[in-house]
Order: structure tokens, then C-alpha cells, then sequence
């Protein structure tokens, strides 16, 4: 068994909230004292593509993301054809329970399928668009990863939002968790928090931004699209 040493990929449409969740989660690891580095992927397009963003995680600090993936969570099919052959053996395939897609991909690969009820826990506990909550807390759960620092990053991001939709998502992320932990033991890979100071969670546009500001910029002129627009903001 390998501790504090994987990675993960989230990958679906645009729109499907794949960057908030990835980030969510990369917070999360980021609080349990892990090294992360997380980089995301999205089509040069107004609307649609595929998008993906991928998370690495490590006991010891690391500068890039990884080739292999230990997890990988489909949100739909085009994930599936489009990164299969990064998953490294005995690694995991997260989907829903309901994906359709050809099963028969999986044949002769080490990989262990995760079919689970996300969709169906997402409208139980909340509403379907916490299936992406859902989705994160079975990758905490395959993982034994303390879903206490996934709660805590839905504290912060959707307090805001009403305590109800955060109440909602806590009870998604809860059971999700339980029904991972319960059905898929004994995986592989598995993440522990460790101790260590309290570190920043920065993206690259904010470390750009910082940066030119520090240098004296005064005046920026651009037009605001995907990926730069946080960097004017």
C-alpha cells in the first residue's frame, strides 16, 4: 500500500463545475498538510469541450503534475476514452453508477471499476448538481482520505451561499463517503493527513497577478475570456 504519493483527474463538459471541485478538493488535501499541485485543462472555446484538471499529492513538496493516474473521476463517457490510458495499474475508475459507456474497455486492464450512486446520493441528501460533491467524497473515501477537511472546505465555500445548500452538501459528501468506504476497502493508494505548517492555496493567474503588481504595473488592457480572465480580476 502507497501513502501520500498519487494522483487524481476530474474530467466532463464545461460547465459540469469540474474546476470549483477540483479546487475544493485540492484545498482540502492542501489542509490535511499534503503537497499538492493541481493543474486544470479546458478547451479554447466560448462553451462546451472537454475539461479535466488533474491533482497530485505527495508527503514532499513536488513542482509538476503527474503521467499516471491513480484516480480517475468520469463524470461522463468522454472522460473515460480520452484518459484511460493514463491509469497506471491498480488504479480506480470513479463514475456513476448510471454512466453509459462500453464496459467492455476495462477488460484486461488492472483497474478497479467504482460504479457508484452518485447521482442517486446527490438527489437523495441534496440536489443532482452535488454530484460533483459526491463524486470527491468517494475519491476521500476509496482513499481513506478524513472527509473532516472535505466538510471543511464545504464550511467555507457554500456557508455563503444559505446553510441550507451547505447543510445539503454535507449530508452528499457524508454519505458518499460512507457508501466508498464501506464497498471499495483495501485500495492501493491512500492519503493521510500529516503535520505541517498552515500553507496558501495559490493558482498560477494569482501568482502572475501578485507578481506584476509587486513589479509596478499600474495599467492592464485585455479581453476577459478563460484562463486569464482572474488575472484582471
Amino acid at each position: 500500500m502507497i501513502i501520500n504519493d498519487m494522483a487524481f483527474r476530474i474530467g466532463g463538459e464545461a460547465g459540469q463545475g469540474l474546476e470549483s471541485s477540483g479546487s475544493a478538493f485540492s484545498k482540502a488535501l492542501i489542509r490535511a498538510g499534503l503537497h499538492v499541485v493541481a493543474v486544470p485543462d479546458a478547451y479554447s472555446r466560448i462553451r462546451g469541450g472537454h475539461n479535466f484538471m488533474t491533482i497530485r499529492a505527495n508527503r514532499e513538496p513536488v513542482y509538476a503534475a503527474a503521467e499516471g493516474i491513480q484516480v480517475l473521476i468520469a463524470l461522463n463517457a468522454e472522460t473515460i476514452q480520452r484518459h484511460l490510458n493514463t491509469m497506471v495499474p491498480g488504479s480506480a475508475l470513479i463514475c456513476d453508477a448510471g454512466l453509459e459507456f462500453d464496459r467492455s474497455v476495462l477488460d484486461g486492464r488492472d483497474i478497479r471499476l467504482v460504479d457508484a450512486p452518485l447521482l442517486e446520493i446527490a438527489r437523495t441528501e441534496g440536489n443532482e448538481l452535488m454530484i460533483n460533491t459526491a463524486s470527491v467524497a468517494v475519491a476521500a473515501g476509496l482513499t481513506g482520505f478524513d472527509i473532516k477537511y472535505i466538510l471543511s472546505v464545504i464550511s467555507e465555500g457554500f456557508d455563503r451561499q444559505g446553510t441550507d445548500i451547505a447543510k445539503a452538501n454535507y449530508h452528499v459528501a457524508e454519505a458518499a463517503y460512507k457508501w466508498a468506504a464501506e464497498n471499495h476497502p483495501g485500495f492501493g493508494w491512500q492519503l493521510k493527513a500529516i503535520e505541517g505548517p498552515k500553507r496558501v492555496t495559490i493558482n498560477a493567474n494569482q501568482a502572475f497577478a501578485m507578481g506584476a503588481l509587486m513589479a509596478g504595473c499600474k495599467f492592464v488592457a485585455d479581453y476577459p475570456m478563460t484562463p486569464t480572465t482572474p488575472v484582471l480580476e
